[in-house]
């Protein structure tokens, strides 16, 4: 059995379409059926259900909104994930944590900016409070699962850049502003980059850690938690992104025209909250799990593919 925190967002769809068609058990209460930032609720919750896993999707992602409702933030992104780490260690649940590149920074040292890909160990380094909530709330779910330098019943799988044919997010913005005939043109910033994640892929790959595992079976499981990286393969920044999302969203008739995108900077598109410059992530680790995982352009195309059947 297995219990799903954040059942409406993008992620927690994408997983509850593989859960029925593969006819895996789950549990995924609504909101209005669980409020995660309620301490009692989740323990008692969690104790009724006793589920082998839970996966915790839920999150506060308005990154611009959570600079002046860091309360809230820190709530749902904090303290609902210590809640959800205190009930799996009191009922012998493993959960999996999902979490964010925007918990790394790149930055610069004598003049010489940091490209290294992001170890999942790597030091972390919030810019925003977004990313910081985000980061207080994987570390507390470690704190809370580890004995020593042990950690048992957890684990922080950390992503990038997600988008899927469900909720809101930037590939169907994109499309949307691409639409608008009253536009001339995009311009999209091309000094942050990192990998953007079809949140399909990214489900596929929680459901292959989970069987890795061996956390849905009578038999022997494996309860040593770790940290892991998973996006697409490739590198791209949000320039990238939009240019090759406008390419086939015409190419299949999604939008009329070919709207021209234009390279802009950070500066040009200020914003509330920071925004890493580089946040890529390693995935040495996560093909270990995953041994194909395709890039991000192709996996675009499977997008569409899913989205309009063409």
């Amino acid at each position: 059995m297995i219990l799903l925190s954040g059942e409406s967002g993008q992620l927690g769809q994408e997983l509850i379409r593989i859960f029925q068609e593969k006819k895996i058990e789950y549990s995924a209460p609504s909101l209005s059926e669980w409020d995660a930032t309620d301490k009692n609720k989740t323990l008692q919750l969690v104790q009724e259900i006793h589920p082998d896993v839970i996966i915790n999707c839920a999150a506060y992602t308005a990154v611009d909104k959570a600079e002046e409702d860091s309360d809230t933030a820190y709530r749902v992104n904090r303290d609902a994930a210590a809640f959800l780490a205190e009930a799996s260690l009191q009922n012998g649940s493993f959960l999996i944590q999902v979490s964010t590149d925007f918990v790394f920074s790149s930055f610069e040292c004598s003049g010489v900016k940091e490209v290294t890909l992001f170890q999942p160990e790597d030091p972390t380094h919030p810019q925003s409070v977004y990313a910081a909530s985000k980061d207080a709330g994987d570390k507390e779910v470690l704190r809370i699962h580890s004995s020593g330098k042990n950690i048992t019943g957890a684990s922080v799988i950390r992503t990038s850049w997600l988008y899927s044919k469900f909720g809101n997010n930037f590939v169907k913005t994109i499309v949307k502003l691409a639409s608008d005939p009253s536009r001339e043109s995009l311009r999209i910033i091309e000094d942050q980059i990192g990998r953007p994640t079809w949140a399909k892929r990214l489900a596929d790959f929680i459901i292959a850690y989970i069987n890795k595992k061996n956390l849905l079976s009578t038999g022997e499981k494996d309860f040593s938690g770790e940290i892991l990286n998973f996006s697409n393969s490739g590198i791209a920044s949000w320039y990238d992104f939009a240019f090759e999302i406008v390419q086939i969203s015409h190419k299949i008739g999604e939008i009329q025209r070919k709207i021209p995108v234009y390279p802009i900077n950070t500066e040009e598109y200020p914003l509330p909250a920071k925004r890493p410059h580089f946040s890529v992530m390693d995935l040495k680790k996560t093909r270990r799990i995953m041994r194909e995982i395709p890039h991000w352009k192709d996996d675009l195309r499977e997008y569409f593919k899913d989205l309009t059947g063409k």
